[in-house]
């Protein structure tokens, strides 16, 4: 499909990812930062975000009140809506949330309560929209794991490859593998995509056609190969156009977004190209 196709549907999905975006940051810094700075040991002045996250809440929650998100967006032919996902960072944010938001919601009658009911109702109402994280047994350790990161370890064995489990594409990925998708899927991100996630892109390709010859050696001469090969199954999606609203950037070079990656990733076949829009 052509590209003017997709970047119309990736601007309606960014209206949408930008409003999950928007409901969870008010949220985090107006609601989990009044609760998290009213702690007894946060300390005098201005806390810093290291400063929150030494609190007894901050160390519970996982998140301080400067945490950064991703929000994506994901569609393909098929999908009645698209769906949507996010980092880890953002994950805690929602979870962090949901257990403090009582204690900064009190009763009253002041401008501020009022204000805070309003963002709380607006990020419960944004938050239903993210495929929510699901946790499962891994069968050889017995500890109990969320499910999109059962699928990036079995994505790495059968691929030698995977996606962060902390990012929202191994979120995307694992709902892929998990429906068996077999189209072209597009997305939108309020972020490019991380350093890390842009070398995962530039060798999907060359490694899933690597695993296919693979599994097709050993279904053709079981005898030579009696372990046989990973199973290729869930592994049908490609992925069309990289949408996104900014480049991500970090303290670490190998974190910031690597662009040489996605114009190999676009060579090689991986994805059918990126924009920022």
């Amino acid at each position: 499909m052509p590209r003017s196709d997709e970047e119309s549907k990736a601007k309606e999905v960014k209206v949408k990812v930008e409003r999950i975006y928007l409901a969870l940051v008010r949220a985090h810094r107006r609601i989990y930062r009044a609760v998290v700075r009213g702690q007894h040991d946060i300390g005098s002045g201005h806390p810093s975000a290291q400063d929150e996250r030494e609190t007894s809440l901050g160390q519970r929650l996982y998140t301080d009140s400067y945490r950064d998100l991703v929000v994506l967006g994901f569609w393909y032919r098929d999908l009645n809506s698209p769906k949507y996902v996010c980092s880890e960072g953002a994950m805690n944010i929602i979870r962090a949330l949901r257990r403090v938001a009582a204690r900064a919601l009190t009763l009253g009658n002041s401008l501020r309560t009022k204000d805070r009911f309003g963002i709380y109702h607006d990020f419960l109402a944004m938050a239903k929209k993210i495929e929510p994280d699901v946790a499962e047994i891994e069968p050889d350790s017995g500890q109990l794991m969320d499910r999109h990161a059962l699928d990036m370890a079995r994505m790495r064995r059968t691929l030698g490859v995977a996606f962060q489990a902390t990012e929202a594409e191994a979120r995307m990925a694992s709902y892929l593998m998990r429906h068996s998708v077999a189209q072209t899927v597009h997305a939108y991100c309020t972020d490019s995509p991380c350093g890390h996630c842009c070398r995962t892109y530039a060798e999907l390709a060359p490694r899933l056609a690597k695993a296919a010859e693979r599994r097709g050696n050993a279904e053709a001469n079981p005898v030579a190969h009696p372990r046989g090969a990973p199973s290729v199954q869930g592994f049908g999606w490609k992925i069309g156009w990289l949408f996104y609203g900014q480049p991500y950037e970090a303290a670490a070079a190998d974190k910031t977004a690597d662009f040489p990656a996605l114009d190999a990733a676009v060579r090689d076949g991986s994805i059918e190209g990126y924009a920022q829009i």
